[in-house]
Formats: C-alpha cells, sequence, structure tokens
C-alpha cells in the first residue's frame, strides 16, 4: 500500500496554499480519504487528478495572440514571409 500524505503535504506537491487545498476537499473538487479526523491522499490518484485537467496546447490560438500583439494581420494558412510583406504594405499605405 502506498503512504498516504497529508494536507501539507499534498499542498506542497501541488504547488499551492494548505487553504486552497482545504477549500477544494470542502467542495469535493479532489479525492481525498477521512482517516478518523485527519484527511488524506493517495500520491497516485493525486497524480491521476492532475492528469485529467492537463489542457492541450491550440498552435492556432497562440498564432492569433502572436500576431495580434505584433500587430501583424492573421491569415490562416500563410506563410511567415507573405505576413511580413503584408505588414509593410499596410504600414506603408500600399494597401
Amino acid at each position: 500500500m502506498e503512504r498516504l500524505l497529508d494536507v501539507n503535504q499534498t499542498a506542497e506537491l501541488l504547488g499551492i496554499k494548505p487553504v486552497t487545498l482545504r477549500l477544494w476537499i470542502s467542495q469535493k473538487r479532489i479525492p481525498y480519504y477521512k482517516v478518523g479526523k485527519s484527511i488524506k491522499f493517495k500520491p497516485s490518484e493525486i497524480e491521476t487528478w492532475i492528469n485529467a485537467r492537463r489542457v492541450a496546447p491550440d498552435p492556432d490560438r497562440v498564432d492569433k495572440q502572436v500576431d495580434s500583439i505584433l500587430g501583424i494581420r492573421y491569415e490562416k494558412g500563410r506563410r511567415h514571409s507573405d505576413l511580413i510583406q503584408s505588414n509593410k504594405e499596410v504600414k506603408d499605405g500600399s494597401v
């Protein structure tokens, strides 16, 4: 049987404050065990819980955000050199 973690150990593992973990416990947002009056966590279940919350990157969204920050008009499927040329035209007023 794997060693159970207490609230402080689990909070440290997650990189959050114990008060945040206690809030999640009260909201039943995270798997835990009641052992007497103590609250305990299985490391393997915490790892599974974390993995279930993974957000996959969206390259298109990143491209759009970078382009908007740099002031480049975003058009899907255009090459970088085309975007640079388009920006020069926009800045020069030739478009």
